[in-house]
């Protein structure tokens, strides 16, 4: 289904790809801060440079099916910054993907608190 096919064009760092997969009209919310950006917001640079430099580990798909795709990581940033990444894609148009809610907490913040997206 379509978790393989983000994760291998992720993992691949193949920008051309991993945009494919996500519908024009695609918006990604982030969770902590509300903010919403479209799928051309980033360049294919700095996506390039996002898909080589971000690190994910156990990765997992939750749960998937024709509407939904539901993913949980831990992803470890240039800065040494380390998240639990819990990522909610609505699917529009099979295969594309028209929105993408992320949440996530600091692992450090995680032994403190408990976080529901």
């Amino acid at each position: 289904m379509l978790y393989e096919k983000l994760k291998k064009a992720w993992d691949q760092a193949d920008v051309d790809a991993y945009k494919a997969l996500h519908h024009e009209d695609f918006t990604f919310t982030f969770h902590s801060t509300g903010r919403v950006m479209t799928r051309d917001d980033m360049t294919d640079q700095d996506m390039k440079g996002m898909m080589m430099s971000v690190r994910n580990t156990h990765q997992r798909c939750i749960y998937e099916n024709d509407d939904i795709l539901v993913e949980h990581a831990f992803s470890e940033f240039p800065s040494g910054d380390k998240e639990a990444v819990m990522m909610v894609s609505l699917k529009k148009r099979r295969p594309h993907l028209a929105h993408r809610n992320w949440c996530y907490a600091s692992l450090k913040t995680l032994k403190y608190k408990r976080y529901e997206c």
